[in-house]
């Protein structure tokens, strides 16, 4: 079984080709256990979880991993 790490490890390459293809997307990693404040704040309960954001405000929202043509 894998853990949250290793789920968010997978993520990395699918998360680069997303920028790749397009440089006006911005990826921001967290490690929540360094930022317990900002997860909590973001009702983050597990990882991987993936925030969409537009102007501000959570577009979307995945928990877990996710294949690329999902994003």
């Amino acid at each position: 079984m894998q853990t949250g790490v290793d789920l968010c490890k997978s993520l990395v390459p699918i998360l680069d080709e997303v920028v790749e293809e397009d440089p006006n997307k911005k990826i921001v990693k967290v490690d929540i256990d360094e930022e317990e404040e900002l997860a909590a704040q973001y009702k983050i309960m597990s990882v991987p979880t993936l925030l969409v954001f537009r102007n501000g405000e959570i577009i979307d929202k995945s928990v877990g991993l996710i294949q690329k043509n999902m994003k």
